[in-house]
Parts: C-alpha cells; sequence; structure tokens
C-alpha cells in the first residue's frame, strides 16, 4: 500500500473507530493499528504529517495541537445520547421504510467509535429500542 496516499485516510478510520471524548490513542497505538489494519508503516512525524493533512479538511484531532499524549477524532459533540436520541426518534417514525430507516441509523452509527456504538446499543436497550444486526437485514 503505497503510505503518502493511504496514511491520512488510515489515520482517520483509525481515530474514527477507537477514540471518543473517553478513549484517547497514543503515537504508539496509532502506529500498531496502521500496521495491523492497512499493512502501513509509519512512524510518529508520518502519523503528524498525516494528523496535519486531515486538519486542512477541518477534521480535527483533539489533543494533536497541545501536544498531549492521546488523541482522538473530534466529532463536534456528536456522542452516544444524541445518536441513540435521533435513532429512537427514526424507529418511531412511520414516514419512513424500514430499509431507509436502517441506512440512516447505519449512517449514524458509522460516525461512531466503537466504543459509543455499544453505549448506543446499551442506551436503546434501556429503552426497548431493538436495532437490526447486519445479519437481520432483507437483503
Amino acid at each position: 500500500m503505497n503510505r503518502k496516499k493511504t496514511g491520512p485516510l488510515a489515520t482517520y478510520r483509525i481515530l474514527q473507530k477507537y477514540t471518543d471524548e473517553k478513549h484517547l490513542l497514543t503515537l504508539e497505538e496509532i502506529v500498531d493499528h496502521m500496521e495491523n489494519e492497512y499493512g502501513v508503516t509509519a512512524d510518529r512525524r508520518t502519523i503528524y504529517d498525516n494528523m496535519n493533512i486531515l486538519g486542512d479538511f477541518d477534521i480535527h484531532i483533539d489533543g494533536f495541537e497541545a501536544g498531549h499524549r492521546g488523541y482522538s477524532l473530534n466529532r463536534d459533540g456528536f456522542n452516544a445520547h444524541k445518536a441513540a436520541r435521533l435513532i429512537r426518534t427514526l424507529s418511531r417514525n412511520d414516514e419512513f421504510s424500514e430499509l431507509e430507516r436502517q441506512m440512516y441509523i447505519d449512517g449514524i452509527l458509522s460516525r461512531l467509535s466503537i466504543y459509543q456504538v455499544e453505549e448506543v446499543n446499551h442506551l436503546l436497550e434501556i429503552q426497548n429500542v431493538k436495532l437490526k444486526k447486519e445479519n437481520d437485514r432483507p437483503f
């Protein structure tokens, strides 16, 4: 894989999947994920370059400019509670077909970290809102 072409996107995807306001990644953890998930060898400077490129596209990474030990993707306040509220509203709305509803829900969940998705599932379970799993889909 060409590191120069895939590095910024891989960095973004790793931060999107594994970070939120409660879960940060160190540079070393980002480097490990780059290697394990994308087969991209990177060093500290490469990760910093990737974060600078992401910043050029208004993708903000918390902890980067302050030089913190941990980094997370800034989701501009979008969190598990807001996602659960949106999904709960969608699940009660009859204006959408089941397929449309599931597409919207999938879009919401794709913007969250794996930890936030777990939290959304927990919040919705408490509120008796059922989410379809990937293998439950009709297509």
